[in-house]
């Protein structure tokens, strides 16, 4: 449902959707819109609109529950390609003077200008002008925002916000760089695998012999092996069988004697 607007804005005022939808459309003349409860307490009306970030902080009055928004723009700036988004802001205000009474009211206010403003980055509560800080609220957009960020925010009339003034550039961003005094950094660089090494054609670099775990043989050893090869032999011939058993040596075939 269509909620009820002032039917009669202030003169030269227009009814805050009116305003709202000049903003998203981004009219040069708007960047920025403050409503309060009109009179009958149920509907909205404007109280100021314009371009410039200090105008905007100057609408709110401290014995009033207003609500605002303002557009900064997201600048990228990429190979001489720039491109800009809106990103808008809320700020819920409630006056350091404003009564218990007149602060129960503020949230049916803040329900009725959600039903205007649509596609909010960043909703802030404020009593005090000093809780909108321009760098503290770039970084919540910045927070909040994808991976692909602005070089820059725009609040209006030459006041940027830059990545490098936040604590969130990026290396390779020219524009953050130059904000931050320095040279325009190199794109990182992938670390190079260095040469391959190739195969020698050996199918092992370890020493050839016995493993080092397995006993060294003596002479002891030695000669009773020759014993044992000697006495398989002569068990070959007696059995018309071969050196390795019932079944042949495993690397050479048995050979029958001729008949």
């Amino acid at each position: 449902p269509v909620l009820p607007f002032h039917p009669d804005p202030p003169p030269g005022m227009e009814a805050p959707s009116a305003v709202y939808q000049k903003l998203q459309d981004r009219d040069p003349g708007v960047r920025w819109l403050v409503t309060k409860l009109a009179e009958d307490k149920k509907s909205l009306t404007t109280v100021g609109a314009g371009t410039d970030w200090d105008a905007f902080v100057a609408s709110f009055t401290p014995d009033e529950c207003m609500w605002g928004v303002f557009a900064v723009h997201g600048v990228d700036v990429r190979n001489s390609v720039t491109s800009t988004r809106l990103k808008p802001i809320q700020v819920n205000w409630v006056g350091p003077n404003v009564k218990a009474m007149q602060r129960a009211k503020a949230i049916e206010g803040q329900r009725l200008f959600g039903s205007i403003a649509k596609g909010i980055a960043v909703s802030v509560d404020a009593e005090e002008r000093t809780d909108l800080d321009t760098k503290q609220l770039a970084i919540r957009i910045a927070d909040c925002g994808g991976a692909h960020k602005p070089s820059h925010y725009d609040f209006g009339n030459g006041l940027t916000i830059s990545l490098a003034d936040i604590g969130k550039a990026v290396p390779g961003d020219a524009y953050g760089d130059a904000a931050a005094g320095a040279a325009p950094s190199a794109a990182p660089q992938k670390p190079s695998a260095g040469p391959q090494a190739k195969w020698s054609g050996s199918k092992s670099t370890t020493p050839s012999g016995p493993p080092s775990y397995l006993p060294k043989p003596t002479a002891a050893s030695a000669a009773a092996s020759d014993q044992k090869a000697a006495d398989l032999a002569t068990a070959a011939v007696a059995t018309n069988e071969p050196p390795g058993g019932l079944f042949g040596c495993c690397c050479r075939p048995s050979v029958p004697e001729d008949k």
